[in-house]
């Protein structure tokens, strides 16, 4: 006895009719993976510094670049992620900027008016992934 499996791929295949009808979630999964993501991480803060690893920065999808606040830049690239510091929102340029951004991470020079240390909680919020 011989058992063996068969796909349908004629114009009467289930296969077929998946491959050629994508779904409405399929058409803008950019856009609705971009919206799902919110995520924040804490981090205690060294001397005027904070260094979040494991963060992969998203860039927004085209179609949204022009209604996406960018919380943070780096390179010529926009990001909607935003720095809080013992909970008080800080923006880039003004309060902090970005040392470096490497192997998925961020590090951050602080300078929100007050000294930072590791009694502070350094909040990211907004479009990354965290990589653990």
């Amino acid at each position: 006895m011989v058992v063996a499996t068969e796909t349908d791929v004629t114009g009467n295949g289930r296969l077929e009719g998946l491959l050629t009808t994508p779904s409405a979630y399929y058409d803008n999964k950019d856009l609705i993976d971009f919206l799902s993501l919110n995520n924040s991480k804490v981090v205690a803060g060294g001397v005027n510094t904070a260094t979040f690893s494991g963060v992969k920065l998203i860039q927004a999808p085209a179609q949204l670049s022009g209604v996406i606040t960018s919380g943070l830049s780096y390179e010529g690239s926009s990001y909607d992620v935003k720095l809080y510091i013992n909970g008080v929102r800080y923006y880039q340029t003004t309060h902090f900027t970005i040392t470096s951004y490497t192997n998925n991470t961020l590090i951050l020079e602080l300078s929100p008016g007050f000294s930072v240390d590791s009694d502070d909680e350094i909040t990211i919020t907004g479009k990354f992934i965290d990589i653990v």
